[in-house]
């Protein structure tokens, strides 16, 4: 889509993103302004971006919704409006049409407009073991709106709600190997969350005031869920992906997939009761003070600057 006189700011966190960004970036360059919020990249993330704009910005990454939050108080967005999009996701001619449609025409009693995603594996669209039919945010009037949860951020707003009829694209070019690595990341933050919800008693001062304050935003299905005995919840998780959410009918890769999640939950299982064993005196020795400094997430402030 060419680029036209429009509303709409776009807002996307990068880290070592060389591989994505290009086409990301490419699919909003018809946005009237486009701002980038870096973690460091030490790859030529940065020298692509500036191919596409000079606003670029660079902090320490300590937890997602703090990273957008911080992004929505102090970045000089010109729109109300902003579109907030992955490195690895790819907005389509026609959803971008759609974006810049929405921001001229919605009312102003709507603060949050959602979409789906189609979620690319190894090559395939996953239909539904990534679980297509879920909504998820991606534009918002950024001063009624703010983010809770240190991992897959969860918005706390007031206003009602709208829906996209385009899909936007998640195809991550990385491979397999930093998928891994990234929920591996992942399930350090979903740990201290679930913590927070199961044994608050164990939650240090900074995690207990980075984490999610309100339950209500969180889905019944995911609190049920959470009431599992700890180590029923990975195979829990595949049968519903694989089974119940038809992921079996995504081939082979419906298969690696969901067997991959279950993996993903083991992560968090097994760090839930890590974190349960070193912080109950008895229970088992405390890890060594690099994996402990590892596992305690949030809290810190940050240095900010421009890129």
């Amino acid at each position: 889509m060419d680029k036209r006189p429009n509303r709409v700011s776009v807002l996307i966190l990068t880290m070592n993103e060389e591989v994505n960004i290009r086409a990301c970036l490419e699919g909003v360059k018809w946005a009237d302004e486009i701002f980038v919020l870096d973690s460091g990249s030490t790859d030529n993330t940065l020298a692509i971006c500036r191919e596409y704009t000079s606003n670029l910005y660079s902090r320490r990454f300590d937890n997602w919704s703090s990273q957008l939050n911080w992004a929505l108080s102090n970045l000089p967005f010109r729109n109300e409006w902003v579109f907030n999009v992955d490195a690895d996701e790819i907005v389509s001619d026609t959803l971008a049409a759609e974006i810049v449609n929405a921001a001229e025409t919605s009312p102003d009693s709507v603060t949050a407009w959602w979409l789906r995603r189609r979620f690319i594996f190894l090559g395939k669209w996953l239909r539904y073991s990534a679980l297509y039919k879920s909504w998820i945010l991606r534009m918002f009037r950024h001063k009624r709106l703010r983010f809770q949860r240190l991992v897959n951020p969860v918005p706390v707003y007031e206003g009602g709600d709208a829906y996209f009829v385009n899909d936007l694209i998640h195809d991550d070019r990385k491979g397999f190997s930093a998928l891994v690595a990234r929920h591996n990341s992942y399930s350090s933050y979903e740990a201290v969350e679930s913590l927070r919800r199961l044994y608050p008693e164990y939650l240090t001062d900074a995690e207990r005031a980075s984490t999610l304050k309100d339950d209500s935003a969180i889905k019944k299905k995911k609190l049920l869920f959470e009431r599992l005995p700890l180590f029923a919840r990975p195979p829990a998780r595949f049968t519903y992906m694989y089974f119940v959410n038809l992921g079996f009918l995504d081939g082979l890769e419906g298969f690696i997939y969901s067997f991959f999640k279950l993996c993903y939950e083991f992560f968090i299982c097994v760090k839930i009761y890590e974190l349960r064993c070193e912080r109950t005196p008895g229970l088992a020795g405390a890890l060594p003070q690099t994996e402990r400094n590892a596992n305690a997430v949030g809290g810190r402030e940050l240095q900010d600057r421009k890129a």
